[in-house]
């Protein structure tokens, strides 16, 4: 976990996210910059945000609380959690067997984040072309990287209750939802567009599997339906926050 400044507690490798299409900003990257430290290195954090990151470590908005005792949980998404790692292809097709390989939603979320999140990233930045400005919400730049690694662990968690068929609020925990809000006041998270990018991760993760398979299908349409209605889920617990 990188402890210093995060929206979502977790990591993730630094080659995980590019920048391809929003070229007048830097590529991402979780390591901070040495060219201007003040605008990249994230301040000391208090002891109330350290332990509200604590919390949100032990309590993530995922529910995956053992005993199963929920449809979230399952021993490959508990330990996917654990690691704030994808399922991997071979996890998911033991865990969907009703998908065919090839029309497997929650592959096309773990093979397609990176690119997700480049189309989300400039859709903020079309919305909110100065956000990233001095004075706005994800100025410094620690605070952009912050809000586009949180939209990894979107995705993330959006892939298991996919991968798990839940088609209902069922996965988000509510405590953990909670507490990140706590550390969305606290850190002054612009919920407005971070909302706006949780909304267009939706609209081309569907966009993209409707693209790769013939929309008339059966498995298709199951397919479009959980990728909606999970991403809908998280959207209406951001929307709780504003």
């Amino acid at each position: 976990m990188n402890p210093l400044f995060v929206f979502v507690p977790g990591s993730l490798p630094c080659s995980s996210i590019s920048s391809t299409t929003k070229q007048c900003r830097p590529r991402f990257s979780i390591t901070a910059s040495s060219d201007n430290p003040s605008h990249s290195t994230p301040p000391t954090l208090s002891p109330t945000l350290q332990s509200l990151i604590h919390r949100q470590t032990q309590r993530p908005i995922y529910f995956h609380d053992s005993p199963p005792s929920t449809s979230s949980f399952h021993p490959l998404t508990y330990s996917a959690e654990l690691n704030k790692q994808f399922l991997t292809q071979s996890q998911l097709v033991t865990l969907q067997e009703s998908f065919p390989l090839g029309y497997n939603p929650a592959i096309l979320l773990s093979n397609s984040v990176e690119s997700l999140i480049d189309s989300a990233r400039n859709d903020v930045y079309s919305k909110y072309p100065s956000i990233d400005q001095p004075g706005n919400a994800l100025y410094p730049e620690f605070r952009a990287k912050a809000c586009w690694r949180d939209f990894w662990h979107f995705v993330r968690i959006v892939q298991y209750a996919v991968a798990l068929e839940i088609t209902d609020e069922s996965y988000l925990n509510p405590l953990g939802l909670e507490i990140m809000n706590e550390l969305y006041k606290e850190f002054s998270v612009p919920i407005d567009a971070m909302m706006c990018g949780v909304q267009s991760l939706k609209k081309y993760a569907m966009k993209l599997y409707s693209e790769h398979y013939t929309i008339d299908s059966d498995e298709t349409k199951s397919g479009l339906v959980l990728i909606e209605s999970n991403f809908d889920q998280l959207i209406n617990a951001l929307r709780a926050f504003e």
